[in-house]
């Protein structure tokens, strides 16, 4: 598991996301503390999430 602080996740978030394969993760950590967990999406799940915002 990979664990980036706040302030790191604010300044490379694009970059972050760009290096997962889908269905990896990391956690965003807040004083510390993991309290989000970013998951890269698979062909389906974006196709679908398109087809719920039209």
């Amino acid at each position: 598991m990979k664990v980036v602080d706040i302030l790191e996740a604010q300044e490379s978030l694009e970059e972050l996301i760009d290096e997962l394969a889908p269905g990896e993760w990391f956690a965003i950590a807040v004083n510390g503390e993991p309290r989000v967990k970013v998951v890269a999406l698979n062909e389906e799940e974006i196709e679908e999430l398109l087809l719920e915002g039209s």
